[in-house]
């Protein structure tokens, strides 16, 4: 795997959540279309390119932007190291080099409580501010948080992308952006502790990271590993599966019937080449062309569709579907959410919300109903229609694509043990109910033996709804 370069690239899951889960990608079609109605969740998913855009549904944009966040890096600390700390930290480039000086520090910090400065207090870090909400001067989570990376980084998975933007992803699309600082008493009352709202956006994204919500999400495609895959000649289409990933085809219907139609977003790894990067799409645009020639202008759908039996020299016919009778070239944009640096902002609009952009050259294929029965990415363009001998890649494809179902939450494995105790957050102390579930969320490990430290759904839920009071 291989890093991206520059900051706002190094996004990526640290262990494979996700690939446990991932099904064999449908290289030569798009599957069934009740697959498809059960990935996106409607019962009659639009699969005909003629009713897409007789729907107007070549572009699309989600309800909602999703917002930004950092990526929490394991070798930094993530939540658990104060992020105005992360620029002295980050040219530290293992989490082994610097951890002593780090949780060190950080302790020597928490044994005066009563007597540091409101600087010092509120620029902690998002994952000691919970502790303190919840009166845990023990610091079970912050604790927990460097145990796991120990952990981590013993397993040598503590590489510079490595952290938690495939809790962020979800958190954004699901969760409502966090509006404005506030302030809560801690310590019995002696002190006011403030939250800001890139606190809250750390630790919606570390539960939706360590959530067993991650267990249930669908999945589409596979992780490619190798630097540069062997591709056929002259198509310079990716020989191995795990490399060719999501078909065209079923990235083209997700994205009409999830973001044109349902205004909902997914998840994407948009490079199969690099490191995992998880990104959520909220808008997409998509022209035609005519695949058959060299001269890549937007033309109408009629004059962009080949006939299967008049391309002779189709450099992929061995691999089109046998229902595919028209074959259509498509230049497709999606935009994307991306990282931020984590900054002591007062309100939503002090901290701005980045977006990329993802652009995606390939064909479809089409049955006599006008139906998308396949497609194929075409992986050379726009320097040249097809693979010449010896050329390199200059084009990319998605690794993963990936969603959360309609309506799931995040939790905590200890969650339950305090629905029917109430506490607001403001009046008193923590009730014992809570404190001892976020002990227990804590402590969480997964069914592999490994540290998972959660933070209590219902805190983050209490945070949100403050900080948009």
């Amino acid at each position: 795997m291989r890093n991206f370069s520059g900051s706002q690239a190094l996004c990526a899951m640290t262990a494979a959540v996700l690939l446990a889960t991932v099904p064999h990608a449908l290289a030569e079609d798009n599957g069934p279309v009740s697959r498809m109605a059960e990935f996106v969740g409607t019962p009659s998913p639009v699969v005909n390119l003629q009713a897409m855009e007789a729907l107007g549904l070549t572009q699309g944009t989600t309800l909602r932007q999703p917002w930004s966040d950092a990526y929490w890096a394991d070798r930094l600390g993530s939540i658990a190291n104060p992020y105005d700390n992360f620029f002295n930290f980050s040219s530290r480039l293992s989490w082994s080099i610097g951890r002593e000086s780090l949780v060190n520090g950080r302790r020597k910090l928490r044994e005066d409580l009563l007597n540091i400065s409101d600087d010092e207090l509120n620029a902690m870090s998002p994952a000691e501010k919970y502790d303190l909400l919840l009166g845990d001067t023990d610091f079970t989570l912050t604790k927990a948080v460097f145990a796991m990376i120990d952990e981590l980084d013993e397993d040598d998975q503590t590489a510079m992308w490595s952290g938690i933007c495939h809790g962020w992803a979800p958190a954004s699309l699901t969760l409502e952006e966090p509006q404005h600082k506030f302030s809560v008493p801690i310590l019995g009352g002696k002190r006011q502790l403030t939250f800001y709202p890139a606190d809250i956006r750390g630790l919606a994204s570390f539960l939706w990271a360590k959530s067993y919500a991650q267990d249930y999400v669908k999945v589409e495609g596979w992780q490619c590993k190798k630097y540069a895959p062997a591709a056929e000649f002259p198509s310079g289409r990716l020989e191995k599966p795990e490399c060719f990933d999501v078909n065209p085809a079923f990235l083209h219907i997700l994205m009409t019937n999830q973001i044109g139609i349902k205004k909902q977003g997914f998840i994407i790894d948009a490079d199969f080449a690099r490191t995992v990067q998880n990104h959520p799409v909220y808008k997409y645009t998509y022209s035609y062309f005519n695949p058959a020639s060299p001269d890549l202008a937007a033309t109408s759908l009629e004059r962009a569709q080949i006939r299967v039996s008049d391309w002779e020299s189709d450099p992929f016919s061995k691999h089109r579907s046998g229902r595919a009778r028209t074959i259509v070239g498509v230049r497709a944009e999606i935009v994307h959410g991306n990282n931020v640096n984590p900054k002591h902002q007062d309100s939503k609009e002090d901290l701005r919300n980045e977006s990329g952009a993802a652009e995606y050259f390939y064909t479809l294929e089409l049955d006599s109903n006008g139906d998308i029965v396949g497609g194929e990415w075409l992986m050379n363009f726009p320097s040249g229609m097809y693979a010449e001998e010896g050329s390199s890649r200059t084009h990319v494809h998605p690794d993963i694509v990936w969603m959360v179902p309609d309506g799931m939450k995040a939790w905590s494995i200890a969650d339950y043990d305090i629905n029917t105790v109430p506490w607001n957050g403001l009046d008193g102390a923590a009730p014992r109910a809570w404190l001892d579930a976020s002990r227990k969320a804590a402590a969480n490990v997964n069914n592999r033996g490994k540290r998972q430290p959660q933070p209590l759904a219902y805190v983050v839920d209490l945070l949100l709804g403050m900080s948009r009071d």
